[in-house]
Parts: C-alpha cells; sequence; structure tokens
C-alpha cells in the first residue's frame, strides 16, 4: 500500500464507522445526511483525492432467504447496502481509488433484526431454540413483513436526500 494521508475531513469524524445493525441507531441519532462523508481530502502516492457523489445517494434494501436451499429455513433476511461517495482524483476527473482504510468507510452495510416474540418461538420452535423471547433476530416471516420494517427504519435513519433501492436475491 501506498502513502495515504487525511488532509481534509470536511467536518466529518472520520474515525467513528457506521453502526453495522438497525438496532444501533436510536432516536436521538441524527439522520444520515445525503451528503455523507462528501468533502474530505486525501493524498494518496502524491496525488490528492476529494470524496463526492457522481449519483444520487442510494441505499439498496437486499432481501435474501435460504429457503428451498436448507430444510429448516423459514425467514427472510434483510440489510441495507449504502453506496458511499468515490474518492476521485482532484486532476483526473473520472479517476477514483478506494477509501477503506478511513473509518468512516468501513461499514457499508446495515443488517435488519427484529424482536422474536411469543408467536415466532411457538410457531418455529426448532429454529427459535437458542433464542429467547424479546431477542433481537436477523430472520423475518416474509417479505411483505421485511419490507414494511425496511422502509420504516430506512425513514428512521436516513434523510430525505436518499434513493431506497429493493433488490430481491432468491
Amino acid at each position: 500500500m501506498g502513502n495515504f494521508e487525511i488532509l481534509d475531513t470536511a467536518g466529518w469524524n472520520v474515525d467513528k464507522e457506521l453502526p453495522g445493525y438497525d438496532y444501533h441507531f436510536t432516536d436521538d441519532m441524527i439522520k444520515i445526511p445525503s451528503n455523507f462523508a462528501c468533502g474530505i481530502k486525501t493524498r494518496y502516492d502524491g496525488i490528492n483525492y476529494t470524496s463526492k457523489y457522481h449519483r444520487k445517494p442510494m441505499v439498496t434494501l437486499v432481501i435474501t432467504t435460504w429457503k428451498g436451499q436448507c430444510v429448516e429455513a423459514v425467514h427472510y433476511n434483510g440489510r441495507f447496502d449504502i453506496r458511499f461517495p468515490e474518492m476521485e482524483s482532484d486532476d483526473k476527473e473520472g479517476y477514483t481509488i478506494g477509501c477503506s482504510s478511513i473509518p468512516i468507510f468501513h461499514n457499508d452495510r446495515i443488517v435488519l433484526t427484529q424482536i422474536i416474540t411469543e408467536f415466532d418461538v411457538k410457531r418455529y420452535p426448532h429454529n427459535y431454540r437458542y433464542f429467547r423471547i424479546g431477542q433481537r433476530h436477523p430472520g423475518f416471516p416474509g417479505v411483505k413483513s421485511l419490507t414494511i420494517y425496511a422502509e420504516e427504519v430506512f425513514k428512521k435513519i436516513f434523510d430525505e436526500g436518499w434513493t431506497l433501492k429493493i433488490e430481491k436475491r432468491f
């Protein structure tokens, strides 16, 4: 890896990464702005770069399942994949580098979870044998319930400048 340095944080706390689970976002936290991490200036191997969006900020709800692939699978899983700004060369438009060495860019996924209810445990006792009522679990009983929950969480943690795209991978 070459020489890398941060020249200007643009006011962002570059040492803090986004939480990896929905329940880490509390009501008193500010929403993630659509200009998230924009304007950070870096130098890599003598070339200056600035983080910026060339496309509208997007969050993709990725829905997956093990149903049909695993005998005991009964759930759908969801996560938000966040499109971060690109670190583009100040001298060559369109020339970008990865910026995963900066903590603010480490985590681009937020896993969605639901609280296990007594109904869940009674309906699928085998699947919840290692869990307790009230505990968080990444599995949802259906695509509709997952999508409704995801849309609520999206509105809670992202400001109005973000776009939500839904992608079913099953």
